[in-house]
């Protein structure tokens, strides 16, 4: 599987591209189901709609700069990624390919039974990029 680079400002980090499209598809489900926990995300839903329909490999662009430069985007996307992580962790340690073929299609991929903690780490690398620098 290819890996996507994610970046705010000079920061970069490189993510498996199965992981981040798995987290996106957990992240979509949570803010399609509760938009007003999340109000200062609502513009992303479009463009990370595409990324998870559209996006090949290497190329997965949740486009990062653009919430880093919207109030409270911050704030609600480390919102939404603790919100995706907790249902990632209902589903179990490891979730089943099946429930994760069915629930969580991406076009183009098909998933096997995937460890929870692939996703905690993708969920890292994106906070990451909004940490300051020591």
């Amino acid at each position: 599987m290819a890996h996507s680079i994610q970046s705010v400002g000079n920061k970069v980090s490189i993510v498996n591209d199965a992981d981040l499209l798995l987290l996106l598809g957990l992240m979509l489900e949570q803010v399609n189901r509760s938009p007003e926990k999340y109000p200062a995300l609502t513009f992303m839903v479009p463009t990370w709609n595409d990324a998870l329909n559209l996006s090949g490999p290497g190329t997965v662009d949740l486009e990062l700069e653009r919430l880093a430069q919207s109030p409270g985007g911050e704030r609600d996307l480390f919102a939404l990624l603790s919100a995706a992580l907790t249902r990632a962790n209902e589903l179990g340690p490891t979730i089943p390919a099946d429930v994760l073929n069915e629930h969580y299609h991406v076009p183009g991929l098909w998933f096997r039974d995937f460890d929870v903690s692939l996703l905690e780490r993708a969920a890292q690398a994106l906070r990451d990029l909004f940490e300051p620098r020591p």
